[in-house]
């Protein structure tokens, strides 16, 4: 809403039919100015043929990543819509610490096999496992160090700021290239789901007895 606000052109992929309505009632969604198509984002980006300036891909289902959409051929279909100077953007869980980061070195691994400039930046949330933010495009990246953060919102100011603090670099070693025959996440990752769950339920625990 936010980008349709200052102008921008926006596509949403949503494949779950019941978010929208949820999102009108209890978020104040309001769809003017954009273009919801519900459905799946692989099928979409494949048949598309507009060119984008900017991809940001945020799909979970649940506390797992849609290992779909995270092949060096979906990848590779995303790099066909963007711009030669476009960035696709990727918010995913992962574990950077040795013996648990072989989701996001694969992730990053594939991005590399595909795209020529990638980066990747990190925010703890339960112990080694967090959050990790890629940004991958067809051309060489520079990333700004020097941001102007007073434009972020307040709610989100300083975790912005930190993770901009916080680039990270992975083991090309210690991840493979994820393909549509062969992506293993799902597996290796099991660990780092339930870290993300006994996390949640702590908090949960935390925000109940305070209530209380």
């Amino acid at each position: 809403m936010e980008l349709v606000r200052e102008g921008t052109k926006v596509d949403v992929v949503e494949i779950n039919p019941a978010v929208s309505p949820i999102a009108r009632k209890y978020f104040e969604l309001d769809t003017n100015g954009m273009n919801l198509i519900v459905g799946d984002g692989r099928p979409f980006v494949k048949q598309s043929r507009e060119k984008y300036d900017a991809i940001v891909l945020d799909a979970f289902l649940g506390d797992a990543t849609a290992t779909h959409l995270f092949t060096k051929e979906a990848f590779a279909e995303m790099s066909r819509v963007l711009r030669p100077q476009g960035v696709l953007v990727i918010n995913c869980f992962g574990g950077p610490a040795p013996g648990t980061e072989f989701s996001v070195a694969s992730i990053h691994r594939t991005l590399t096999a595909v795209f020529r400039g990638v980066s990747a930046f990190s925010r703890s949330v339960a112990g080694d496992v967090s959050n990790v933010y890629f940004i991958a495009s067809p051309s060489e990246l520079t990333v700004q160090r020097q941001m102007d953060f007073a434009k972020v919102h307040p709610y989100c100011r300083q975790e912005v700021t930190d993770i901009f603090s916080m680039p990270v670099q992975f083991d090309s070693d210690h991840g493979i290239v994820l393909t549509d025959d062969y992506n293993p996440i799902e597996f290796y990752d099991a660990a780092n789901r339930e870290k993300v769950r006994r996390g949640m339920v702590e908090f949960m625990q935390c925000v109940m007895v305070a209530q209380h």
